[in-house]
């Protein structure tokens, strides 16, 4: 009986250093810098991670303790992210998607997030970069999944929304991304609405970036034809009406969607010029 009393004391004891250790954020902290050094594996270091950035984040108290909450923060933050681009894609899944529970304002998250959404795959990307957006609200790289994700559901105010932020922003334009989509998509919106003027001004700073999908670019030389007959007719003024009729052409000499809408157009257009002085 001594024995199990002495069993249980000890365990008790144990017990409390653990909840101890589990309160104290640098305790945590020195145990995750421990695990790092030894090379765990990521389902262990995940946790140890999490657990440090949520702690610290309720650290308060003089400058130099909430500087050191900080460091400790970004050294676990930093943790999560190496080992999500690292992969595989059930790894990055997993770590990024820690990380952005943990701290969603991150400072590592931008950078993490091209090949956290890729991970994803394309059913899951669209969400989640709208819901990264909130609080990286100019970050190019998510404006362009959530402005393309919109547009292939047909969510044609949410597609122009997105794409107007990201011509709007000053941010750097991330390497490998095509600013051209975004006035791409901006232009196709527009031409839906029937507003002209702006469909052809965002088709046109568009067209150059679409070599090599004929899909797009037949999309997109169709509805220049089309803006440019509109508001040639509306001004008077058979040059661009023409101009329009070039581009349908384009459109029609392309394998597309719109192919026999483009030829159709610019058969339109050559009789409507023909009566024109």
């Amino acid at each position: 009986m001594k024995k199990l009393l002495t069993g249980l004391t000890f365990a008790l004891l144990l017990s409390h250093v653990v909840l101890a250790a589990d309160d104290d954020p640098d305790a945590v902290y020195a145990t995750l810098q421990k695990a790092v050094d030894d090379k765990k594996p990521a389902a262990e270091l995940k946790p140890l991670a999490s657990q440090v950035i949520k702690m610290t984040a309720k650290v308060t108290g003089d400058a130099e303790a909430t500087k050191h909450a900080q460091e400790m923060s970004k050294y676990a933050e930093y943790q999560l992210y190496t080992l999500g681009v690292a992969g595989p894609a059930a790894v990055t899944i997993e770590m990024i998607g820690a990380l952005e529970e943990a701290n969603p304002k991150s400072e590592y998250l931008p950078g993490a997030y091209p090949t956290y959404l890729s991970a994803l795959g394309a059913a899951k990307a669209g969400g989640a970069a709208e819901k990264a957006l909130t609080n990286f609200p100019d970050d190019l790289y998510l404006l362009n999944i959530a402005a393309n994700d919109a547009l292939a559901k047909q969510q044609n105010d949410r597609a122009l929304g997105y794409a107007r932020r990201a011509i709007a922003s000053k941010e750097k334009v991330p390497e490998g991304m095509n600013m051209g989509s975004m006035h791409f998509i901006a232009g196709m919106v527009y031409g839906s609405k029937n507003q002209f003027f702006e469909c052809n001004r965002e088709l046109r700073a568009a067209i150059g970036s679409l070599s090599g999908d004929n899909e797009r670019l037949a999309r997109a030389y169709y509805f220049l034809g089309l803006s440019n007959y509109q508001l040639g007719r509306t001004g008077l003024n058979k040059n661009q009406v023409l101009e329009g009729q070039k581009y349908a052409d384009q459109a029609a000499a392309l394998n597309s969607s719109v192919k026999s809408q483009a030829y159709q157009l610019s058969q339109t257009i050559k009789v409507d010029a023909a009566r024109m002085r």
